[in-house]
């Protein structure tokens, strides 16, 4: 029976992913893959939040980590009160959106680097995750 659950868990999990405003695109020559689990959090805990609002977080996490090593993020918008985890390859060009925080979360793990950064246009907090898995 647990097997059959995960399956319907998964199976409904992918339809919420289908269904969600935050979707994979391409940004320049970077890939901006979204996980199936982090689409349907989105759904789940932001439908509020329409396509324009999650493609302009996207572009401006992309801004701000495409310069930076590889590795785990913790992306949080001010201005949307929205945080989401990053995993960030910048030599492969490839950034990949792994959950969505439920909205106003944005506390990092102990240990965790911060870096904050502001803009006439936008208020946007990046940390790095050390030992995520």
């Amino acid at each position: 029976m647990e097997k059959f659950k995960s399956f319907i868990d998964k199976s409904a999990e992918y339809n919420n992913s289908k269904n969600s405003n935050l979707q994979s695109h391409k940004q320049n020559d970077t890939h901006i893959n979204v996980t199936i689990h982090a689409g349907s959090q989105a759904l789940l805990r932001r439908p509020d939040l329409t396509k324009e609002h999650w493609n302009d977080l996207k572009t401006k996490a992309h801004r701000h980590l495409e310069r930076r090593k590889e590795g785990h993020y913790l992306v949080y918008s001010h201005d949307h009160e929205q945080g989401f985890i990053v995993h960030n390859e910048p030599e492969k060009k490839k950034m990949s959106i792994m959950t969505v925080l439920p909205k106003g979360k944005q506390s990092p793990k102990t240990g965790t680097a911060k870096v904050i950064i502001e803009s006439i246009d936008y208020h946007m907090t990046i940390y790095e995750v050390y030992n995520i898995y």
